[in-house]
């Protein structure tokens, strides 16, 4: 592991309705927020919980979200160490409603990312 690398990162979705944290700058804590950061936890209505996840993202890592609108589900894999995270099972009735939007929270400057 680089120990140098050890950014905070969020990644998952958001209803797009949701302006539970308008001029907040801790977007991850919307209540529609649902995903994952890289320092382990799992994040659903903007609330965390510490997840074991092993495959905490490094420097270079690729990293696949998918989200399934039918089935209402996120899963987060990562090919280096091919490991799938905890799906979260979204609740409709919840306050993540459609439309969902992807979102993605980096916690300080200088981070890139390359969406393919």
């Amino acid at each position: 592991n680089n120990v140098e690398w050890s950014p905070w990162i969020f990644i998952g979705i958001c209803s797009i309705r949701d302006k539970s944290a308008y001029g907040d700058v801790r977007y991850h804590k919307l209540r529609s927020a649902c995903g994952w950061s890289t320092n382990g936890d799992i994040w659903i209505n903007g609330i965390g919980k510490r997840i074991q996840w092993s495959g905490i993202p490094i420097e270079n890592d690729i990293i696949q979200l998918t989200i399934d609108c039918d089935k209402k589900t996120l899963i987060l894999f990562n090919e280096r160490t091919h490991e799938k995270t905890k799906h979260i099972q979204i609740d409709f009735q919840d306050k993540t409603l459609f439309p969902w939007c992807f979102y993605l929270v980096f916690a300080n400057q200088g981070y890139r990312v390359r969406l393919l």
